[in-house]
Parts: C-alpha cells; structure tokens; sequence
C-alpha cells in the first residue's frame, strides 16, 4: 500500500491564474446578465410600440365609423362595432378584417367613450387597468375643423 503524499504546495503564479479565472468568470457572468437585461428592455419596448400600433390602427378604423354613421360606436357596442354591423344607419364596414385585435400580451384592449369621445386602451404588461403601466390611445381623439 502507497503512502499517500502531500499535495504540492500552490505557486505564487498559480494563485494569481485562480484569482484571475475568478474575475474573467464573474466579469462575463455580469456582462451576460447586462445582455439579458438589454434584450428584456427591447423585448418590453417592443410590446408597448406594437400595441401603441394596433391602438392607433383601432382608432383610425373608430374615425372612420363615424364618418360613415355620423355617431361613435356606443361603450355597449364597443370595438365589436368595428366588425359586425350593430344595426346602425351608414355602416360600411367591417373596419376591422379578422376579428377586433388584441394587444401585443394577447389581451382584449378596453373601448370607452370619455366625454363623448373614443378612448382605446390596453392594461399593458401587468394586465391590469388603472395602473400606471396602460397604454391609451386617442386621449381622446381631436378632431379637425369643429366635427360634425
């Protein structure tokens, strides 16, 4: 049976190499995490801008309603309005081909009437309405030349 040896005591140089493949690991670990931080970042601006996308295309077809109906869709008829012809003198639509989209989060986006104006929103990434994450569209929307 073999007596076992002491190991080799570590080398000045081998010390500095550890240290070293320490500080090259924790500095590519912090450089990974600040990538996945920046991708998460676009990642989330890229939800927003594409939801603010779709509010604003929901909001041109709701202006063009009322050109054709002479009235906004009523908060009962909601965005379906858009799709299906809710028994309104002048519809000329569907103004939205393929159903009423959703935000970029896979939700159902809000439709409002605020001061007799349409409000389209989205409860953003939290999914929640009334917090500070929502995203609105047409706040409300200003029309050109006084209306009709």
């Amino acid at each position: 049976m073999k007596m076992m040896t002491s190991a080799k005591p570590v080398t000045r140089g081998q010390k500095i190499a550890r240290a070293l493949a320490v500080i090259v690991g924790s500095i590519v670990l912090l450089a990974g995490l600040l990538v996945a931080h920046g991708f998460l970042r676009i990642e989330r601006k890229a939800h927003v801008e594409s939801t603010r996308a779709t509010l604003s295309a929901v909001q041109q077809m709701i202006a063009l309603y009322r050109a054709d109906c002479q009235m906004y869709p009523s908060e009962r008829q909601g965005l379906e309005a858009l799709v299906r012809n809710p028994s309104v003198l002048g519809w000329d639509g569907p103004y939205l081909r393929g159903g009423v989209p959703l935000d970029s989060w896979s939700r159902q986006l809000h439709y409002r009437l605020l001061d007799g104006k349409p409000l389209v929103e989205s409860a953003g990434r939290d999914g929640v309405f009334g917090t500070g994450d929502d995203i609105l569209e047409g706040t409300p929307i200003v029309e050109r030349g006084g209306g009709r």
